[in-house]
């Protein structure tokens, strides 16, 4: 006698439909939800403040890469140049701090970036550069030169007179103020 076949039943591929289905109806429901938290807080003060701030923050930065001097600064061999108006900047972070205070010492703070194979300027050809090219500014200006990214690859930082005239270096790390003399 022999044994009796059975049929061999299909697998059905509807489990992994079903798992499929299930992953990504959670995931459609946490887009759902953060869409929602970022509308809420776009809407808010302090949202609209936030947001308010990137884009004048991207439009200062597009301004500052594009101001008169950053071309001849190029020139010595930096890949990023930006000569940033401090003053703006002021006024875009004052929005979260109620004190104003005083402005700055000085107007502009000219920056030199190097790529890490590159060879860095000093600061005072960076400043006489921009200088010549764009004027002086309102009040003393800052430069500050790096090479590569980090805190590591600061170069120099300088502290300027609105004619060149070199006021004094930069603390690592410090927030640039031009010292009373």
């Amino acid at each position: 006698m022999q044994p009796v076949q059975r049929p061999i039943a299909k697998k059905s591929d509807k489990g992994c439909l079903i798992a499929l289905a299930s992953v990504g109806g959670v995931v459609f429901l946490i887009v759902v939800v953060a869409a929602f938290g970022i509308y809420r807080f776009s809407q808010s003060s302090t949202g609209k403040a936030v947001f308010g701030a990137i884009g004048d923050m991207t439009e200062l930065v597009n301004e500052a890469q594009n101001a008169p001097g950053t071309k001849e600064v190029r020139g010595l061999g930096c890949t990023q140049a930006m000569a940033m108006d401090v003053d703006k900047m002021t006024r875009i972070m004052e929005r979260f701090d109620a004190g104003g205070g005083p402005p700055a010492k000085f107007s502009k703070m000219v920056v030199c970036q190097v790529g890490v194979l590159g060879t860095p300027p000093t600061c005072d050809a960076v400043a006489h550069t921009y200088l010549a090219a764009a004027g002086p500014p309102d009040r003393g200006f800052a430069v500050s030169v790096t090479k590569g990214t980090g805190k590591a690859s600061t170069v120099c930082s300088v502290l300027y007179e609105p004619d060149g005239t070199e006021v004094g270096d930069l603390a690592p790390g410090s927030t640039p103020a031009i010292p009373t003399k």
